[in-house]
C-alpha cells in the first residue's frame, strides 16, 4: 500500500501539515496566555495604585492610617480581587476578600521592601482558588506622613484560564 509514490507523497502532506498547525496554534495558545497574563498584572498593578492614591488622599485630610486605608479599601469595588493593607511592620490594617473568598495573603517577610509592585504566583490551596491566585505586593511610602504601607492585591488565576498556576 504504501509502494506507491502517490501515497507516500500524500502522507508526507499530511505530516508536514499536521506539524505546521501544530506550531501555529501553539504559538497562539502562548501569545493568548501570554496577554492574558500581562492584562491579569496590569489590573493588579491599577487597583494597588488606586489604593495607593486613595491612602495618601485620605491621609492628607488628616484621617489615621488604620482609617484611611479602611476608606480606600471600602470605596474600591473589585468583585475578583481580594484586597488588604498592612502597615510598615506587617500588621494587617484591613482587609476584603475576594467575591469568591479569596484573601489577600500578608507580605513575605523574605520580600524585599520596594517601591516596585512584585508579583507571585501561590499554587492552590482551598476548593475557591483550585488554579491558584496571582498576587500583588507593594510597598508605599508617604512621605508627607512618613508612613509605610503594603498593598496586597490577589486574584484567581480562573479568571484568566491558566490551570495549573505556573509561575509566570
Amino acid at each position: 500500500m504504501l509502494d506507491s509514490v502517490r501515497t507516500r507523497l500524500t502522507l508526507w502532506y499530511v505530516g508536514v501539515l499536521a506539524l505546521v498547525l501544530l506550531g501555529f496554534s501553539l504559538g497562539v495558545y502562548a501569545l493568548l496566555a501570554r496577554n492574558l497574563h500581562q492584562r491579569l498584572e496590569a489590573g493588579l498593578r491599577g487597583t494597588t495604585e488606586a489604593i495607593a492614591a486613595m491612602i495618601e488622599r485620605e491621609r492628607a485630610e488628616g484621617e489615621s492610617a488604620a482609617e484611611a486605608a479602611k476608606s480606600a479599601i471600602e470605596e474600591l469595588h473589585y468583585p475578583q480581587q481580594g484586597l488588604a493593607v498592612y502597615d510598615g511592620r506587617r500588621q494587617l490594617l484591613v482587609a476584603k476578600p475576594a467575591g469568591s473568598g479569596v484573601e489577600a495573603p500578608s507580605p513575605p517577610e523574605n520580600l524585599t521592601p520596594s517601591s516596585q509592585i512584585t508579583y507571585q504566583t501561590i499554587p492552590a490551596t482551598q476548593k475557591n482558588d483550585e488554579d491558584g491566585i496571582r498576587v500583588a505586593w507593594q510597598r508605599v511610602s508617604l512621605t508627607a506622613a512618613r508612613n509605610e504601607y503594603w498593598i496586597v492585591v490577589a486574584q484567581p488565576l480562573v479568571a484568566v484560564g491558566d490551570h495549573g498556576a505556573a509561575a509566570v
